[in-house]
């Protein structure tokens, strides 16, 4: 036991310090770490189920998940396929309602993998960013058309082409 108080932090030692064997010194120690190890993995759990896409990209997002999933595998809990899935679905903004929609209403023979499942909201990403690219640029042309015709105007009243009012 003089060995271990050089290897141990000050925080760890002193709720130790009041063990009088080894053995009761490697309970406390597994007590410990044990509380610390359920605490992590009842926060990756919380994280997991409520990790939102938000302005992540796709990729971004899937890569928080599958991180997430491999430090519950870490920590002795593991998340099945299907169960990541569901929480990568139930995390995605309203613009992917038509998507989780088919890949959930799916024939349960017709299973996709983790990855057909990434390669298609990808596809969805892309769409809902040229549809946003379009939108948008359909905005700025309708402005600046409705700006050229009011130029010539100059406050004297829609369609008013006399110049001496």
């Amino acid at each position: 036991m003089t060995v271990l108080p050089t290897l141990l932090s000050t925080i760890i030692l002193s709720q130790v310090a009041c063990c009088t064997t080894s053995h009761e010194l490697w309970i406390t120690l597994e007590h410990l770490f044990t509380l610390k190890s359920k605490t992590k993995l009842l926060q990756l759990k919380i994280q997991i189920q409520s990790l939102r896409k938000g302005s992540m990209t796709m990729s971004d997002y899937f890569a928080k998940m599958e991180n997430t999933v491999d430090q519950c595998a870490m920590a002795g809990c593991f998340v099945s396929e299907e169960d990541l899935v569901f929480y990568i679905l139930v995390g995605l903004g309203s613009e992917y309602v038509p998507i989780v929609y088919s890949i959930t209403t799916r024939n349960s023979t017709d299973h996709l993998s983790l990855n057909e499942i990434h390669a298609l909201l990808l596809n969805q990403e892309r769409r809902i960013e040229q549809l946003y690219a379009t939108t948008s640029d359909s905005h700025h042309l309708s402005a600046n058309f409705f700006a050229h015709e009011n130029e010539g105007n100059h406050g004297r009243g829609k369609g008013n082409l006399n110049p001496r009012g």
